[in-house]
């Protein structure tokens, strides 16, 4: 931070964090997808990166990862299958926060949770 001023994420930044969603200690992986939660739609090159924490065995990797993800916004649709696939995560919150980051997706994830909502009608 410089004057009061947040400084714009860099490429370098968006790697590092990603990087450190592969690192062997849960913390650390803890710490990197938490970081990409206040990024917004600056986070849109890490999405890939995001997709793969969603399945990491520690809840708060997954649900730090579903907001990261519905930060991105609309910016995020090619998440949508994985967002819906989360709604069936064993924990609650993640269950949530995949649904809300659906929402801060858009309309692009409208026709998945349609087919998701018939599929689980019948």
């Amino acid at each position: 931070m410089r004057d009061g001023m947040e400084e714009p994420v860099t490429k370098e930044d968006l790697q590092t964090l990603a990087k450190n969603l592969r690192d062997m200690s849960p913390i650390t992986r803890m710490h990197a997808a938490k970081a990409f939660v206040g990024m917004g739609p600056a986070a849109a090159d890490a999405l890939p990166s995001l997709l793969k924490a969603l399945r990491d065995p520690l809840m708060d990797v997954r649900l730090a990862a579903t907001q990261a993800i519905g930060g991105i916004g609309p910016r995020a649709e090619t998440a949508v299958g994985d967002l819906i696939g989360m709604l069936k995560d064993a924990e609650f919150d993640v269950r949530k926060n995949a649904l809300i980051s659906l929402a801060k997706v858009g309309a692009a994830a409208i026709p998945g949770l349609i087919a998701e909502y018939e599929r689980k009608d019948k």
